[in-house]
């Protein structure tokens, strides 16, 4: 018996998450890669992922481990298998990876972006990548579009840094779910030579729409509808309506898990 972990692109637009959904599998990614995976190695392949994305979210960079007992070739796997993907999926990387290796458990860290387009007509080629804040939630003036605070943003991000209760910026309402998570890093930033602000969120693990939630709170912050103390209360509070608005799925993107180099083989 082999254990790979593969890493895997996809544009989640045309899915409905990650997740497997039995009565419909192959709506989702995890459902196809599923019936790919055990057609190619002729086994009942089930990978689990570093993490469930929602649906209309995308990954550079999801990481999915499964055993089989198939000898894969790592260098021609990748495509050998994409010739049967579909158009928005792909495998970008496949290696072995030791028995107690889980793609979830087993991560130091994972990084998640969201792109927010600071003119109100966006690219015509990244439009559908990216939140425009003048489109709702957020209803920005289009004149106001490009100017939000950014180095204000930039100092009400360093509120999340740390370990904190995250109940004020997730919809998942779990009785018996911890929402204590740690958040090591936020990176804020304009890709060069675009009006795209790119917004880098690296933790030990995100709640449902946590991240959505915290970048509309720094958006709203950033055209003036909080303030750091505004921010500051919601953490405290732990209350969903102190926090800001849940920005859309279509612009989120999974881009880095990282995991011990000493779990790989």
């Amino acid at each position: 018996m082999f254990h790979y972990m593969i890493t895997v692109s996809y544009d989640g637009s045309s899915f409905n998450g990650w997740q497997l959904q039995p009565d419909n599998p192959l709506i989702t990614i995890q459902g196809l890669l599923n019936y790919e995976l055990s057609k190619f190695t002729g086994e009942d392949i089930n990978i689990r992922a570093s993490g469930r994305t929602d649906s209309g979210v995308h990954a550079t960079c999801q990481t999915a481990d499964f055993f089989c007992n198939k000898t894969l070739n790592l260098k021609n796997f990748p495509k050998e298998i994409n010739r049967n993907l579909c158009d928005s999926v792909r495998i970008t990387g496949i290696c072995r990876v030791r028995d107690d290796f889980h793609s979830r458990k087993s991560a130091l860290s994972k990084t998640y972006s969201y792109f927010v387009s600071l003119s109100d007509k966006p690219d015509v080629f990244f439009r559908r990548f990216v939140y425009t804040p003048c489109m709702p939630p957020l209803n920005i003036k289009p004149n106001m579009c490009s100017s939000p605070d950014i180095e204000f943003m930039k100092k009400c991000s360093r509120i999340f840094i740390g370990k904190h209760d995250f109940s004020a910026f997730t919809t998942d309402k779990s009785p018996d779910k911890s929402h204590v998570r740690t958040i090591s890093d936020i990176n804020i930033s304009i890709i060069e030579n675009t009006d795209i602000m790119r917004i880098d969120f690296t933790g030990d693990g995100f709640l449902y729409n946590m991240v959505r939630i915290i970048a509309g709170t720094l958006l709203q912050a950033g055209y003036g509808h909080f303030t750091y103390d505004d921010i500051k209360h919601a953490m405290e509070s732990r209350i969903r309506s102190n926090a800001g608005v849940t920005l859309p799925s279509n612009a989120l993107f999974l881009t880095d898990v990282e995991y011990d180099s000493n779990f790989f083989i």
